[in-house]
């Protein structure tokens, strides 16, 4: 018959409770880690999906021989509060709607409160004004149908290029469309948009385009919050 070491026992209730007790520590300091990891990643899940469906837009002008833009409903009275600075789509100027509306991840919102101060940030395309001569500021020119082929004609910002690959503004050098985290706020039933909230002390992405190629870039800014 075998005989038991005395020797091998398990873990005493004191060496039990120290570990359990790390344990808890690890996980109080992970969890904030991973919190930030979430928020980035939906940051970063935006801000691609958005530069795809720019380059998208700009492949579909080219190839169809028409200016294809990508709409970006604001807080206007006369547009859909629950798409506000959270949703985006493409539109051709002779096809009309190429897309749904594309929804940002949940956190994620464009922001139109970004300003250039003394030239260190791009100018942010929701700060520029409409009626450029010739129509060529960063609102569509031509009004177009919200929210789909067969609703009225409204004026959006937008953000697009013409048939030669090349964004149509006016003297406006390398726009930028900002997104960061936040969140925005309307009345579902009024359908009123009330306001739009940015964690200013979080990462702030965006999508530079080039006004010549209209090739568009990645880049992480610093806020300037003086």
């Amino acid at each position: 018959m075998k005989r038991v070491n005395q020797n091998q026992a398990g873990f005493t209730m004191v060496e039990l409770m120290v570990v359990i007790g790390i344990i808890g520590l690890l996980t109080l300091f992970a969890i904030p880690v991973f919190q930030d990891a979430g928020r980035g990643g939906r940051l970063r899940t935006a801000i691609f999906q958005v530069n795809a469906n720019l380059s998208l837009a700009r492949q579909n002008a080219i190839t169809s021989r028409q200016r294809v833009v990508m709409l970006l409903p604001d807080d206007a009275p006369d547009l859909d509060a629950s798409k506000a600075f959270r949703q985006y789509a493409l539109y051709g100027n002779r096809d009309g709607y190429m897309t749904d509306w594309l929804e940002l991840p949940q956190g994620i919102v464009f922001d139109p409160d970004v300003a250039a101060t003394a030239g260190e940030l791009p100018r942010n395309i929701f700060t520029l004004q409409h009626g450029g001569a010739g129509g060529n500021e960063i609102f569509l020119a031509d009004e177009v149908h919200f929210p789909n082929n067969d609703g009225p004609q409204r004026e959006l910002f937008a953000l697009g290029f013409r048939p030669d690959g090349r964004i149509f503004v006016g003297g406006v050098v390398n726009p930028t469309l900002y997104l960061a985290e936040g969140w925005t706020e309307y009345d579902p039933d009024s359908g009123v948009f009330d306001n739009i909230f940015v964690h200013e002390d979080l990462p702030l992405r965006g999508i530079t385009v080039n006004a010549l190629t209209g090739q568009s870039i990645i880049r992480e800014f610093q806020r300037n919050n003086d």
